[in-house]
């Protein structure tokens, strides 16, 4: 637990450091803007020991581009919520969820003006609320979920973009329940339709 903290307070203080030095990108053509905000439906399968459930998702997300673009690329935070988030197990009720995610680090790989395409790298933290325990038994309605993932934008127009990701995603109770199961491995993709202020 006080590694977790001590990762947690780790990370603020570098979030602080990059926003209080620098809030804006060197050039107001660069594609990725200052903020952006997307609506996304998406879903996935559980691996290795979970092929029993499957994920749908559907929500909004917000950004905000902290540094300029440096040579290796730039860094963004983000945040999600998705009223819509449905687990399907076979053998059990589907359970519907609420999910937030208030902390997505995201690493926006170099680009310049006139891409059509920006990559990027992803991890993510955030809370599963269910209306039912998940997984099924003893267990919990509350789950937190972390992972990881790649994705691109790719440009319809200066300020719109279509954005596509796929995610590895651990989701755990953290011992709230008196079982913890957990799905130790998932793989979600989600579609987005992202709107970019410069």
């Amino acid at each position: 637990m006080r590694n977790r903290i001590a990762a947690v307070l780790s990370l603020c203080c570098v979030l602080v450091y990059s926003a209080s030095a620098q809030t804006k990108s060197s050039d107001d053509s660069y594609p990725l803007g200052h903020w952006n905000a997307a609506v996304f439906a998406g879903g996935g399968t559980g691996l290795i020991d979970r092929t029993d459930v499957h994920m749908l998702r559907a929500g909004g997300r917000i950004g905000r581009v902290l540094t300029r673009q440096h040579k290796l690329g730039s860094f963004e935070v983000d945040a999600e919520v998705a009223p819509v988030d449905y687990l399907l197990w076979s053998g059990y009720k589907n359970v519907y969820g609420f999910s937030v995610n208030p902390l997505i680090l995201k690493w926006n790989f170099p680009t310049h003006a006139g891409s059509k395409v920006a990559p990027f790298f992803l991890a993510q933290g955030g809370v599963l609320f269910s209306a039912d325990n998940v997984p099924p038994g003893d267990t919990s309605q509350i789950n937190f979920t972390s992972g990881a993932g790649l994705g691109m934008h790719v440009f319809t127009r200066p300020n719109r973009a279509v954005t596509v990701d796929v995610r590895a995603i651990h989701l755990s109770n953290a011992s709230l329940g008196n079982h913890n199961p957990g799905v130790n491995a998932s793989l979600q993709f989600s579609l987005a339709y992202t709107w970019i202020k410069r």
